[in-house]
């Protein structure tokens, strides 16, 4: 995991190749991540246990048990959804919130046009996305739309195979905690 400073309207450094393969986290939601981690790996400490468990009480028939069969796959399960989350983290760069609002980055609260729909956004990291909350990350569809935009500027693209037009109508900073 890297951490990076704001990026503050400089717009060559998300299109710099090694940050494309890099993977975009607020601080926050890098915490977050970090949990998620700390929850699977105890939830795999969990199924290992109970493996001792199952092997304890069938002895050296562990071949002909459906109930080790199962926790063999639980844990494979658990071992390769931890693998994938780590590989996550260690493509990580927390986005540090932005100071100014020359072009859309992680961390602004935009307002749009959506198809003539006013709309007020937060651009978020990584595994934030929450509809509810207004929250947008940066790489789903419409977050990649927004990125990297400037206020009065009409994006057109297609999103869901749905012809979509936004207009932002603002950049702002985020509030501070």
């Amino acid at each position: 995991m890297v951490l990076v400073g704001d990026f503050n309207g400089d717009c060559n450094t998300l299109k710099n190749k090694k940050m494309k393969d890099k993977i975009l986290f607020t601080k926050n939601g890098f915490i977050k991540f970090e949990e998620k981690i700390e929850k699977v790996n105890s939830e795999l400490k969990g199924l290992q246990e109970k493996m001792g468990d199952i092997v304890a009480d069938a002895g050296d028939c562990w071949h002909d048990n459906a109930s080790y069969d199962s926790q063999q796959l639980d844990i494979l399960r658990e071992n390769n959804r931890l693998r994938e989350l780590n590989k996550i983290k260690s493509e990580a760069i927390i986005i540090e919130e932005p100071r100014n609002c020359t072009f859309v980055h992680i961390g602004h609260i935009i307002v749009v046009d959506f198809n003539g729909v006013e709309k007020k956004w937060e651009i978020v990291g990584f595994n934030e996305s929450n509809v509810k909350e207004g929250k947008v990350a940066y790489n789903t569809p419409i977050g990649s739309l927004l990125l990297k935009k400037k206020v009065g500027q009409i994006i057109k693209g297609t999103i869901s195979n749905q012809k979509v037009v936004l207009k932002i109508i603002s950049i702002n900073l985020p509030k501070k905690k």
